[in-house]
């Protein structure tokens, strides 16, 4: 206790033993790590810690928010499945290295002793809005609500992961993650070969798809969990990690090139190079949906998911098509004509950057026939 009380004050920049040239305050603290094989305990157990940390830290720093540890269950909810889907994988999850589900109610029930659900979003985009509808209803349950945030984020999903990722994996074999089934599995573990091996000659194409697609989901996580009301996302690729196997795409998720001597990851310092696409998108994110008044998501088709977000009085709308199929190195991704609603007789159009070279994306202004 005395612990957490000294941390939360050294940087909560109220002039009171803070952290010499503190610039500023840090008011959201997790408690203990996410809630999968990185915590040793039981829910029993960390409600203990949780317990005796909530206290502490509102005493140091009144303004401060007392975060869950993270919650991950991408498993779950990967794909948007149905309501039966869920209860069926709740009861026998698919995959994942997460506690026992049943502790999920134990830590819901200490509402009292946090202000914040953190959770960690490391798959696909289809499954921020079923994690937030089950989160949303558990609390109502309780008669409570709590702000959502996302902890840690990945810009899309690593396809493969908890495993060996190859066409033949046998009994310790790469998990399928949403959009790779059984069915694509073997595309992706040629895709991530060819991703890790530098000498592979295509090397330099799935390093092309994977910063494309990094870049593209990120937008669309982004996107999809504004409308949902999470109030923040923490993007956990800021480099590359070294993992030799076992993490999918999201060791070479990194936003950035960088470089650093051998030694311990941990301390060794690292200098960025060059900005990768994914950099750029969330730096186009940031520029035209960093503050909005309100987002609504539009019906327009089978497939189109399309956003409308006000922005003190103008209106933008991000829209793309997905048809829930992963579409490896060499697949043609498939394209729609879509009716888009609009009131102006121009519209401004700018993609998602997704190439090096062209770090605002492709812009263009195209004449609107009547209000589409």
């Amino acid at each position: 206790v005395d612990f957490v009380k000294a941390v939360v004050e050294r940087y909560d920049k109220d002039n009171i033993d803070d952290m010499p040239g503190l610039l500023y305050p840090i008011n959201y603290w997790g408690i203990e790590r996410e809630f999968t094989g990185f915590f040793p305990g039981s829910g029993s157990e960390y409600v203990q810690v949780l317990k005796l940390a909530y206290p502490a830290v509102k005493e140091a720093n009144p303004n401060a928010k007392v975060m869950l540890n993270a919650l991950l269950m991408w498993d779950i909810f990967q794909g948007n499945p149905s309501d039966a889907e869920i209860e069926k994988r709740m009861q026998n999850p698919l995959n994942g290295k997460r506690k026992d589900i049943s502790d999920l109610p134990i830590l819901l029930d200490a509402y009292n002793y946090f202000d914040v659900v953190d959770i960690h979003l490391l798959g696909d985009y289809s499954e921020i809005k079923p994690t937030v509808k089950w989160i949303k209803k558990e609390l109502a349950k309780r008669s409570t609500s709590k702000e959502i945030y996302g902890g840690d984020v990945f810009p899309m999903s690593p396809l493969l992961a908890y495993g060996l990722e190859t066409c033949n994996p046998g009994i310790i074999g790469a998990k399928e993650l949403f959009p790779v089934t059984a069915k694509t599995s073997c595309v992706a573990s040629k895709l991530i070969e060819s991703m890790r091996k530098k000498n592979d000659p295509n090397h330099q194409k799935a390093m092309e798809w994977l910063e494309k697609n990094n870049a593209l989901n990120l937008v669309k996580k982004y996107v999809v969990a504004a409308n949902e009301g999470i109030s923040g996302m923490n993007i956990g690729n800021l480099e590359d990690w070294p993992i030799p196997f076992g993490a999918g795409t999201a060791s070479n998720m990194g936003m950035m090139d960088t470089t650093h001597p051998l030694g311990n990851q941990l301390v060794i310092v690292r200098t960025p190079v060059e900005e990768r696409p994914a950099f750029y998108a969330l730096k186009t994110i940031v520029y035209y949906l960093d503050v909005f008044d309100s987002v609504k998501q539009l019906d327009i088709g089978s497939n189109i998911y399309a956003y409308e977000f006000t922005r003190s009085s103008k209106k933008i709308i991000v829209a793309w098509y997905d048809d829930a199929n992963f579409y490896g190195l060499d697949a043609k991704t498939p394209e729609v004509t879509a009716k888009i609603p609009w009131d102006k007789k121009e519209a401004a159009i700018t993609e998602t950057p997704t190439e090096r070279n062209n770090q605002e994306g492709k812009s263009s202004k195209a004449a609107v026939d009547k209000d589409y």
